[in-house]
């Protein structure tokens, strides 16, 4: 977490960038991934999913990262339904 702790007192809470923020919160849910945290890479991956989708034009290699390791996260939580639903 020291990384992740780090970013966060860098740009994206002064500069208010939302690609900036997005990719925070990717990292984050890539470390708690990493981690085995499992649930809070979940949370971290639901959010920049979203924050990609809606505020970052042209992120498309940043969502796919974000769709795959969310997809492991599901796997490795064992919520085949939400799995299956999201392919």
């Amino acid at each position: 977490m020291a990384v992740t702790a780090k970013l966060q007192l860098t740009g994206p809470r002064t500069c208010g960038d939302e690609p900036a923020k997005s990719m925070l919160t990717l990292a984050h849910g890539l470390v708690a991934f990493s981690t085995g945290q499992l649930n809070r890479a979940k949370e971290n991956l639901e959010r920049a999913e979203v924050r990609l989708t809606e505020g970052c034009a042209g992120a498309n290699w940043e969502l796919s990262t974000t769709r795959y390791a969310l997809a492991l996260t599901y796997a490795n939580l064992g919520s085949f339904r939400t799995l299956r639903e999201r392919a």
